[in-house]
């Protein structure tokens, strides 16, 4: 079970369905890249994103995921379906990660071309009480 202390930043983007049209399509589309999570390990964090407004409270959807190449991980992705059209992503910077924001910022762009999605980014911060 992860908590928000297990993690230094929290980036919030908005994404859209491109080539892929559902979250079932994104993790095919990531499969062999990423390792995907069970999303109850990430309930308070999502709990504490709905008290806080930066997710929809009723959600349709959600998959969690980091990457494969990095250990330990340096990012979780957590992706929000709110509707056909797309959803949230919480980009959760553990503890461990040398990334710079801008690093973060830039790889963001591969991952959604990756992804089969649209990507903007709305803003960072540590959102979550400790």
């Amino acid at each position: 079970m992860h908590k928000p202390s297990d993690f230094r930043r929290i980036y919030l983007f908005d994404y859209e369905f491109r080539e892929s049209k559902s979250l079932e399509d994104v993790l095919e589309k990531l499969k062999g890249k990423f390792e995907f999570l069970k999303v109850e390990d990430f309930q308070e964090i999502i709990n504490q994103a709905k008290e806080k407004g930066f997710i929809a409270r009723d959600f349709e959807d959600a998959i969690v995921m980091r990457s494969l190449a990095v250990e330990p991980p340096m990012v979780y992705f957590i992706l929000f379906r709110e509707s056909e059209k797309g959803g949230k992503i919480l980009l959760l910077e553990t503890k461990d990660s040398w990334y710079t924001h801008e690093k973060i910022l830039l790889s963001m762009r591969s991952y959604s071309r990756n992804a089969g999605i649209n990507c903007k980014y709305i803003k960072l911060g540590q959102f979550f009480k400790e």
